[in-house]
């Protein structure tokens, strides 16, 4: 009323069921894209949610396509998230603008999947490894996780108290 909250949040009890959503089996060379003609297709970030589409010249070592954020060329993923592999993907993106790390979601829209963005594959693996050990969420890795948000129930709601998760989320963002 008048701005303020006149009912305590309510803490709820979730049938077992309702965890352990996630379950990924991520390596680096999950997000291997081999390299070809040296330009890519890449989703570019327009504004807000608005997004293109952009042609990309991403590094190239070993026959694959690397990210290269210095050019802000960045590795974009999605995965299934019971299995990490079957019926997801590996693209590119521009416009984010990462400089370095990756981050890692389970809260998708589309799809129920995890979502990862990175610089690095190692890191881009980190990342959605600790989704997964999490039971869903969302983790941003740069050598090491560095931040976390848990949203163990169906990998897209978190069981914890209100103001722990409004404090996670400053840390993810």
């Amino acid at each position: 009323r008048n701005g303020s909250a006149t009912v305590g949040p309510r803490n709820r009890e979730y049938p077992e069921r309702f965890y352990d959503s996630v379950s990924l089996s991520v390596a680096p060379e999950t997000f291997s894209v081999p390299a070809f003609d040296g330009e890519a297709r890449a989703i570019s970030i327009e504004a807000g949610l608005l997004t293109g589409e952009a042609r990309v010249s991403p590094s190239v070592e070993d026959n694959e396509f690397r990210p290269t954020p210095e050019r802000d060329v960045l590795k974009a993923a999605l995965l299934d998230r019971r299995s990490g592999k079957d019926g997801g993907f590996t693209g590119f993106l521009t416009g984010y603008g990462l400089e370095s790390g990756a981050a890692a979601t389970s809260l998708t829209w589309e799809r129920p999947g995890v979502a990862v963005v990175g610089t690095d594959e190692r890191e881009m693996a980190r990342a959605a490894r600790h989704v997964a050990e999490m039971g869903g969420g969302w983790a941003v890795a740069d050598d090491g996780i560095v931040a976390e948000l848990p949203l163990r129930v169906g990998g897209t709601c978190s069981d914890l108290d209100a103001e722990e998760t409004a404090t996670l989320i400053a840390t993810v963002e």
